[in-house]
């Protein structure tokens, strides 16, 4: 079974879960009933497996959905559960835009360089 690192920590207490924005906690996940299982970061709100995102990225995700009335998911009904998705698709974009620019590294957003909310 796979060890909980002191990046875990740092990452579950920095980040947030990309879809509902919730707390992400560590939970042991079984694959399969063979003896397939691992310590995985999960959000116990969506029930899955979730690698989360920096918080900040998370509120602009959610503002930026808010502001232009983003829809990725065009043949989806509208409901929380397509709105959960954009989020996620905006928080990945985002975390690139970020990660391409150098505001962003393996210890979240670069704080000097990017304004508090």
């Amino acid at each position: 079974m796979g060890k909980i690192t002191d990046d875990d920590r740092k990452r579950m207490e920095r980040c947030c879960c990309k879809q509902c924005g919730g707390k992400l906690s560590m939970k042991v996940v079984v694959y399969d009933p063979y003896g397939g299982h691992d310590v995985e970061m999960f959000c116990d709100k969506c029930h899955k497996i979730e690698y989360g995102t920096e918080k900040e990225v998370y509120h602009l995700a959610t503002r930026f959905i808010d502001e232009f009335q983003f829809n990725y998911f065009l043949d989806m009904a509208e409901d929380e559960r397509s709105e959960r998705l954009n989020t996620a698709k905006i928080c990945e974009v985002i975390s690139w835009v970020l990660n391409e620019l150098g505001l962003i590294d393996d210890n979240g957003v670069i704080k000097n360089k990017v304004p508090e909310f």
